[in-house]
């Protein structure tokens, strides 16, 4: 440092001290008011040698201690951190209610097709009862998967022609 600028920093520190004994003077002894500016006017200088013109703080590579910008951009990221934990929880919760309602269709169709086996309108022999849950509820939520020589009418077709005639 030149002596101008010890010059300065001198009044400055000195500046420090007289404000910290007007305020506070009764309840700190000179040494403390003295050791307390000497640390804020470091901290003031640190701050001036990494301040860019900006309104920015430069990166130090050499120093571990990186400057906290203070006030609305910390609460900004406090804010965007809740919203993405309750974007979250909302997608996990749309996944669980898709997950509900399909588990509720495949019931009502397990129910319908249990209710036709049990009136003997089907048999096992005529088609089996898990196929015919899974059809159903393929078509219904369209993720009915079929191999290359199906058509969606291919299961129907052959539950159809497996029923026993109704004629006598």
């Amino acid at each position: 440092m030149t002596q101008q600028s010890d010059l300065e920093r001198n009044q400055e520190l000195q500046e420090l001290i007289n404000m910290a004994k007007e305020r506070v003077g009764d309840l700190l002894s000179d040494a403390e008011i003295e050791e307390v500016a000497q640390s804020v006017l470091e901290e003031m200088e640190d701050r001036n040698r990494r301040f860019r013109g900006d309104g920015d703080f430069q990166d130090l590579e050499d120093s571990e201690e990186k400057p906290r910008k203070r006030g609305r951009p910390r609460i900004k990221k406090e804010e965007n951190d809740r919203v993405k934990e309750l974007e979250d929880e909302i997608e996990r919760l749309n996944q669980e209610k898709a997950l509900a309602e399909k588990q509720v269709l495949r019931l009502r169709f397990e129910g319908l097709v249990n209710r036709w086996f049990y009136e003997q309108k089907l048999t096992p022999v005529i088609v089996n009862r898990d196929d015919l849950v899974n059809y159903l509820e393929g078509l219904e939520t369209g993720t009915l998967q079929l191999d290359q020589d199906e058509t969606v009418t291919t299961f129907l077709i052959d539950l159809l022609e497996a029923l026993p005639s109704q004629i006598d």
